[in-house]
């Protein structure tokens, strides 16, 4: 089941022009790193003494602007790929799209998981 729902969307992506799925990408990679920056700044927050295999020597203040340097830069890229008309907008509603069905397609294998 999983090969044909791949192929179906492999079928889709198709049809959309390479320099969109390149903005989609951009983006939907961007959102990742937001959702990683942020857990970095909570885990330091809620588990300050938390050891990993690699510590930032930082406290919870210098973690959050270590991680507020690279949201501004790709806030600025999506910035960008928002003004250009062409692109900005088709890969915008793409990711959105593919962020909205992320919870839903989450919910659904538990409940196959759990049947």
């Amino acid at each position: 089941m999983a090969v044909i729902v791949s192929a179906v969307f492999y079928s889709l992506f198709a049809l959309v022009s390479f320099s969109k799925l390149v903005v989609a990408d951009v983006l939907l990679y961007s959102l990742a790193l937001f959702l990683e920056f942020g857990a970095l700044v909570q885990l330091r927050k809620t588990e300050p003494s938390l050891r990993g295999v690699f510590r930032i020597p930082l406290g919870r203040t210098g973690v959050a602007v270590l991680a507020a340097l690279p949201m501004m830069v790709l806030m600025g890229v999506i910035g960008v790929s928002f003004s250009d008309g062409e692109y900005g907008l088709p890969a915008v509603i793409g990711a959105a799209v593919a962020i909205a069905t992320g919870p839903l397609m989450y919910r659904l294998a538990q409940r196959r998981s759990a049947s």
